[in-house]
C-alpha cells in the first residue's frame, strides 16, 4: 500500500514526513492493512498471554489481598488490567463455568422424558377409564372389556387407583415439560451477572460508610470492590474445579481474603472496625438474597 498523503485517522498532513509509520499527532500506524485473524491473535497473546503481559501481572498482583488496588491507586495502571475490563472478565468466565456446570443439560434430559412418559400416561388413563366404565355398567365393545364380562371388586377399587395414580403422573409430567424448577433456576442463571454487576456500587456505598473516617474517596472504594470481586470470582472457579471435600478450602478463604485486602488497604482494624466488618458482611449478604428474590421474580416472569 502507498504511503497516505493524511492521516485515516485524524487527517494530519504526513507530506512532510513521507517515511513516517506513525501518525505525529495520533499515533496510528500510516501502512494499513486489511486485518487478518494472526494479527487478533498475536495482539491477545503478546497482550495478555505473554509471560510478562498485562494478563499475567495484573493475577499475580491479585493473588496478594489488596495489592492491586494500592499499585491502582499509587498511579501504577498501566501494567495491570483495569480494574473494570479485570471485573468483566472474571465475571464472564465464572458464570460460563457455571452455566456449563449448571442446569440447562438437566433440563432437555427432563423435558424429552417427560414427552416420552406423555403416551405412557395416556395408554394409563384410557385403561383405567375402560375398566371404570366397565365398573359402572354393562361391559364396553373394547379389547380390554372383552377380556372378562365384567371386573370383580378388587379390580374396580384397582381401576380408581390406577385413575389417580395416571392423573398424579399426568400433572407432574406437564410441570416437567414446561421447564419447572430447573428453568427457573436457568432463567437465574441467566439474570445473576447483571445482578451482581448492579451490586458493586452498592457494596462500594458500603465500604464507604464503614471506612468513612479514612477520607477515601467512593470511587476508591468502587475500584476495591471491582479487585475483591474479582478474586471471589476465581476463588469459586478454583472451587468449582477442585474435586471432593477439596474444594471447601476455596470457599473458606472467601472471607479470609477479603479480610486481608480490608487490611492492607485500609489499614488494621480495631474492635469497633471488625465489627463494622461484621454489619457491613450481613447486610450485604441480605441485599445478595433481596437481589437472589428478586432474580427469581423476574425468572418466573419472563416465563410466562
Amino acid at each position: 500500500m502507498d504511503h497516505p498523503a493524511a492521516c485515516p485517522n485524524c487527517g494530519q498532513d504526513l507530506s512532510v514526513w513521507p517515511q513516517a509509520r506513525h501518525c505525529p499527532n495520533c499515533g496510528q500506524e500510516t501502512h494499513l492493512h486489511a486485518p487478518t485473524l494472526w494479527e487478533f491473535v498475536h495482539e491477545f497473546i503478546t497482550h495478555y498471554v505473554a509471560l510478562e503481559g498485562a494478563l499475567w501481572r495484573t493475577l499475580r498482583g491479585l493473588a496478594v489481598p489488596g495489592r492491586l488496588t494500592l499499585e491502582y491507586l499509587a498511579g501504577r495502571r498501566r501494567l495491570y488490567l483495569l480494574p473494570l475490563r479485570l471485573y468483566l472478565s472474571c465475571s464472564f468466565v465464572f458464570f460460563l463455568a457455571l452455566k456449563l456446570n449448571a442446569t440447562p443439560p438437566e433440563i432437555e434430559v427432563q423435558r424429552s422424558g417427560a414427552e416420552s412418559a406423555a403416551v405412557a400416561v395416556d395408554e394409563l388413563q384410557t385403561e383405567a377409564d375402560e375398566l371404570l366404565a366397565a365398573c359402572q355398567g354393562p361391559a364396553p365393545a373394547s379389547a380390554v372389556a372383552s377380556a372378562a364380562s365384567r371386573p370383580t371388586e378388587a379390580q374396580c377399587r384397582d381401576a380408581q387407583r390406577l385413575q389417580a395414580v395416571a392423573q398424579g403422573i399426568a400433572s407432574a409430567a406437564s410441570g416437567a415439560a414446561s421447564g419447572g424448577n430447573l428453568a427457573n433456576s436457568a432463567r437465574v442463571l441467566a439474570w445473576a451477572p447483571y445482578a451482581m454487576f448492579l451490586m458493586q456500587p452498592v457494596f462500594a456505598a458500603l465500604l464507604k460508610l464503614l471506612y468513612l473516617d479514612r477520607r477515601r474517596s467512593y470511587g476508591e472504594h468502587f475500584v476495591f470492590s471491582l479487585h475483591l470481586h474479582s478474586a471471589w470470582y476465581l476463588l469459586l472457579l478454583a472451587a468449582m474445579a477442585l474435586p471432593g471435600p477439596v474444594d471447601m478450602l476455596p470457599l473458606l478463604g472467601l472471607p479470609v481474603y477479603a479480610v486481608l485486602a480490608m487490611r492492607r488497604v485500609h489499614g488494621s482494624p480495631g474492635a469497633g472496625r471488625l465489627a463494622g466488618m461484621v454489619v457491613t458482611s450481613l447486610v450485604y449478604c441480605t441485599l445478595l438474597v433481596a437481589a437472589a428474590v428478586g432474580m427469581a421474580w423476574l425468572a418466573m416472569g419472563s416465563g410466562h
